[in-house]
């Protein structure tokens, strides 16, 4: 086999791994999108139609497959939604390209050209979004609705929740999940943890220490603990730790909330004086812990050195602390600032954890528009990008480029075409419907809708990035020319 046969082989090789992992994902995309079911070895099973959960578990033995996974990773890391139509776009650009390098162009021109039309791609998208007036925007609750699969029950509770905190970003690290309970929205930051001692009453109105690190004795190795002047060093860490205890009760501390493990003699001095501990709380909590109080975090060091009447001044304020035992945590509410956390409830594990996932990409879409705008949804969007697209080929005398060009112009089709036909209905006949650049379809009916007055919409965030990364991932598989093993 010559050279010049080679390559367009090994790239329809890897294309074809690329389509047969991407099914799943091609099926499950729209509102009448099917669920995958995702089994394990050990007989293990979810049900999802989220694009990153279902590449995640596929498994996956073909490298160039791999890259593919890799781009959906980064859209979920990048945004947290649209993990799917990320996979979908860069399925499409390949499939396009593949198609016009049979014909005998090169894949090196063909990337140019499909980096100079996904770059107007952008500036198409930006300059049709719509921003968000402010977090009161029905916008935001329509396109949470959209990325929750259309359940008006979860994008009631995360609109209720950011009216209460004002903050969309803080929203999907919110969720809490258990089954057998009534959904809502719980007024409160919820830290899941359980303290080492047992606390009777509600904390109110009292004064908050956070520390970051660990509330232990100075660590030593063990050559030099063995040692008599070792021995006396840990001593005097322990004497100097405990020392620092007395003085945070004194300074009315009545809250200790640690990021590591707290020497277990101080953690039960605390509790003889009545002090809330709570220990291996995560980073995010106490950051949150922080905003909601005006706390901020010290250092083990920091607390033995300072003096009762600089700890005075390290105290922050928090409005409670409630055991809900039900939950299996604590609530915190602070003066600082306000926080929700909300509560999915479901009368399965398996439903509960897909709706879990469904309400934290609701929470992520809803936050990327908040921060970005929205464009129209269903793929219209796309769509409309079109005739600017076709306007960029008048530009350039390069036939190869133009190529380039015409396999964004194919791709820019995919998203409406798939969630289309995963409805049942023709894309090709129901684009003549399409009567104006808001206009797109009712999925029950196939009749046309304004998308703007539905409230089908799309983050800006979402698509710009996926479009970014697609054509990036797309472009680095059309430049493969051999797959060998390394040591």
């Amino acid at each position: 086999m010559d050279k010049a046969t080679k390559y367009p082989e090994i790239l329809s090789s890897n294309i074809k791994a690329i389509s047969a992992i991407m099914a799943p994902i091609r099926a499950s995309i729209g509102p009448k999108g099917l669920d995958v079911m995702l089994v394990d070895e050990f007989g293990a099973f979810t049900c999802t139609n989220d694009g990153v959960e279902i590449l995640a578990n596929i498994k996956i033995d073909h490298p160039v497959a791999k890259l593919a996974v890799e781009a959906a990773k980064s859209q979920e890391t990048q945004v947290g939604d649209g993990t799917s139509t990320v996979a979908i776009l860069c399925d499409s650009i390949l499939q396009a390209a593949l198609e016009k390098i049979n014909l005998g162009a090169s894949p090196n021109r063909i990337a140019e050209g499909i980096a100079i039309a996904n770059t107007q791609i952008l500036k198409e998208l930006q300059a049709s979004s719509i921003q968000i007036k402010d977090l009161n925007d029905p916008a935001l609750k329509a396109i949470s609705k959209i990325s929750a699969r259309g359940s008006e029950e979860i994008a009631s509770l995360i609109t209720e929740a950011m009216s209460k905190s004002q903050d969309p970003n803080d929203l999907a690290n919110s969720i809490i999940a258990r089954c057998g309970l009534e959904s809502k929205v719980i007024d409160g930051h919820f830290i899941k943890k359980k303290s080492h001692f047992k606390y009777s009453r509600e904390f109110k109105n009292i004064n908050l220490v956070l520390v970051q690190g660990p509330m232990e004795p100075e660590p030593m190795s063990s050559e030099a603990i063995n040692t008599n002047e070792g021995v006396k060093k840990y001593e005097n860490n322990i004497q100097s730790l405990m020392e620092a205890a007395k003085k945070i009760v004194k300074a009315g501390s009545q809250a200790i909330i640690c990021s590591a493990s707290m020497f277990p003699a101080m953690e039960e001095f605390f509790a003889r004086e009545g002090v809330f501990v709570l220990t291996h709380v995560k980073d995010s909590d106490i950051k949150t812990l922080e905003k909601i109080s005006g706390a901020k975090s010290i250092t083990r060091n920091q607390l033995i050195s300072s003096d009762i009447e600089t700890l005075k001044t390290l105290n922050s304020k928090l409005n409670s602390i409630m055991l809900s035992e039900e939950l299996g945590g604590f609530i915190f509410q602070g003066p600082k600032a306000q926080r929700a956390s909300i509560l999915i409830s479901a009368e399965t594990e398996t439903i509960l954890n897909e709706r879990k996932r469904i309400a934290i990409d609701a929470c992520k879409a809803m936050a990327a528009a908040a921060k970005s705008g929205y464009v129209l949804g269903e793929g219209i969007a796309e769509l409309n990008v079109i005739p600017a697209i076709e306007k960029l080929k008048t530009q350039y005398q390069d036939e190869e480029i133009i190529l380039g060009i015409e396999v964004m112009i194919k791709a820019l089709s995919t998203i409406f075409d798939q969630i289309v036909l995963n409805a049942g209905f023709n894309p090709h006949e129901l684009k003549n419907k399409l009567k104006s650049a808001s206009t797109g379809i009712d999925l029950s009916t196939g009749s046309s809708i304004d998308l703007i007055e539905q409230g089908i919409l799309d983050p800006l965030a979402v698509k710009s990035s996926a479009f970014k990364i697609a054509t990036e991932i797309a472009s680095q598989i059309l430049r493969i020319n051999m797959i060998v093993q390394a040591r």
